[in-house]
């Protein structure tokens, strides 16, 4: 924790037995690269009172993933009886976790990542215990909520409860050439605001039966084509799962080829994550809108959105739909939190810029002194007078480099503090960033001083305890910041998300077109649309009404709601998004959004 400036840490080749963390790599924010590589790690964790969710073979964590370093962990080999994660890594930005082995000894998560940018998960095998059955909660690999642009390349999973977890919004995925064996479920997709963007026939394969279903997307309908699969049938059967729901997010294609990691040399040159234009045009199109946690969904959804187009003007430029978000966000939270990030970001890499500076200046110090004994030894003293008048500027200079750089730092942090400050209400993600903001931006203002973060413990641990499905990004974020006072508080996200409805535990076999909703199709559309109801309906009259933005009447008519189906015509509307409203009998309205092009 809190390495020097612009350092380079490693741990490596060491053997380790351990009951609660082996090795942990937290809170170093201003280092150049932190390495865990080549190490034997064995965690027993706690027993007596059950699964103890706070032991880890290895720890990586950041407060913020916007920080410059990089951290990797490769070629280790863990072991875990009774312990919560091989692997974890927290709020990261461009990690690497390659070539690991993970055994898993009962429940726990071989790989895990969360809140984590542009990282990459390839060339890991993972083995578990699992025979057979229909509860538990090992996860081969695992990725929580908020990572954007995670690769997953040729990754080998088995004998765990569920293969591949998606707990939240992970968008910009690329889930490629993994090999699933012996799960309850190869692919598990959670329920509320879940998705990981398309995958054109990457060559995933489901080896063998499960005991349930080889992929599971338990999201609200309108997500599925945002984790849509494209599979050839021609590959054979182990790379076209037996999935639930059975249509509607994985299809088949003959026309494109398979990728197969025996032929890539993907394990050791990674390409890039593709970005997902359809997934783009959905979230600025406000047509994410799944069934449970909407608004903490879409909170998250547009936070990326925001940020993709902020960073990309030739993206944001190249569809009106595009521009018209970026005017509508522009004086709300979501603008706000992207500025304060932006700073914060400023603040941290400063120190790159200035460092190398100070290096330079360091390295010169020690050519001339290492010249001065040389000079002493042939009499040359005006060349040692001169050497040592050098050595007094350069130290000087150095002195002006940091004077310079506190200056900038806190002149980053004080724009950030302002932009933070916009933020005074909102939904629950956002306003869990604004408070995680505050507190980091203390603390930096500070200079790193702990008792910042044991003044907020209060307010840290509230946000840490939170469903990180629901809560966002700042949840992870607080949770690294809770590990620098205290790396043993227990956060059991099964029951706290089961008990918010965001996360089905165990009951994977679900039919999720049981539930009772409704289908417009197609959508976006220019003249007429169908209205499908999913469920069970009994005779009677349903009212639709389909409103602009602003709420108004803008069409209604009524169905018979046992005829599940309905054909209107919208071609008199204007282009737009509304929202289309089933009153089903009086006693349930269904919602769903339209999105009318010309």
């Amino acid at each position: 924790m809190n390495t020097p400036l612009l350092s380079i840490n490693t741990v490596s080749n060491c053997s380790i037995d351990a009951g609660h963390i082996g090795i942990k790599m937290v809170g170093n924010a201003f280092a150049r690269y932190m390495y865990a590589t080549g190490n034997e790690i064995n965690i027993n964790g706690t027993t007596g009172t059950g699964f103890n969710l706070a032991n880890y073979g290895i720890w990586m964590s950041e407060s913020n993933s916007v920080t410059n370093v990089r951290y990797t962990a490769d070629n280790n080999n863990i072991t875990l009886t009774n312990a919560a994660h091989g692997i974890y890594a927290g709020a990261l930005n461009t990690a690497k976790i390659k070539y690991n082995t993970v055994k898993l000894n009962g429940n726990g998560n071989g790989i895990s990542v969360s809140s984590n940018r542009n990282s990459s998960i390839s060339c890991n095998t993972v083995t578990g215990t699992y025979a057979t059955g229909i509860t538990g909660s090992s996860s081969g690999i695992s990725a929580g909520n908020m990572n954007n642009k995670v690769t997953l390349y040729c990754n080998t999973v088995d004998s765990t409860y569920r293969g591949f977890f998606f707990g939240g919004a992970c968008p910009n995925t690329v889930l490629k050439g993994n090999e699933m064996t012996n799960h309850f479920n190869g692919l598990y997709l959670n329920n509320g605001g879940t998705y990981i963007g398309t995958q054109p026939n990457h060559g995933n394969k489901w080896n063998g039966t499960f005991g349930s279903f080889g992929a599971v997307n338990a999201a609200a309908q309108p997500l599925w084509q945002l984790s849509a699969f494209t599979v050839s049938p021609l590959s054979g059967a182990a790379y076209n799962p037996v999935v639930s729901p059975s249509t509607g997010w994985f299809f088949p294609d003959t026309t494109g080829s398979t990728f197969y990691c025996y032929s890539s040399i993907v394990c050791s040159s990674l390409p890039p994550a593709l970005v997902d234009s359809a997934l783009n045009a959905m979230i600025a199109n406000g047509e994410i809108e799944p069934e449970e946690y909407v608004a903490e969904t879409k909170a998250i959804a547009e936070e990326y959105l925001y940020r993709e187009l902020a960073d990309d003007s030739a993206l944001r430029f190249s569809d009106s739909t595009y521009i018209q978000f970026m005017l509508e966000k522009g004086f709300e939270n979501t603008a706000y939190l992207y500025d304060a990030e932006e700073y914060l970001r400023a603040a941290y890499s400063i120190d790159t810029f200035y460092m190398s500076l100070v290096d330079s200046c360091n390295l010169q110090i020690t050519i001339l002194t290492d010249s001065i004994e040389k000079l002493n030894e042939e009499g040359l003293t005006d060349l040692i007078e001169q050497a040592i008048y050098t050595i007094d500027f350069l130290n000087q200079t150095i002195n002006n480099l940091y004077i310079q750089r506190e200056a900038t730092l806190n002149n980053n942090l004080e724009n950030a503090e302002l932009q933070n400050e916009y933020v005074t209400n909102g939904e629950l993600p956002e306003i869990n960033a604004a408070l995680m903001n505050e507190i980091e931006i203390n603390y930096l203002e500070s200079g790193g001083n702990i008792e910042i973060l044991q003044n907020n413990y209060s307010n840290i641990y509230s946000v840490a305890m939170q469903c990180p499905y629901s809560g966002g990004g700042a949840v992870e974020r607080a949770r690294s910041l809770i590990s620098f006072i205290n790396d043993s508080v227990i956060y059991n996200d099964d029951l706290v998300c089961l008990q918010n409805g965001v996360y089905r535990f165990a009951n994977d076999s679900i039919n999720t077109q049981e539930l009772n909703k409704i289908i417009v199709q197609p959508n976006p559309t220019n003249d007429k649309v169908e209205i499908l109801l999913i469920g069970n309906f009994k005779n009677g009259l349903c009212e639709i009404e389909i409103k602009n933005l602003l709420g108004e009447v803008v069409k209604s008519d009524v169905m018979n709601c046992n005829d599940k189906q309905k054909a209107i015509d919208v071609s008199g509307l204007a282009r737009g998004v509304y929202s289309i409203n089933v009153s089903v009998q009086d006693i349930q309205n269904l919602t769903t959004k339209l999105v009318i092009i010309k």
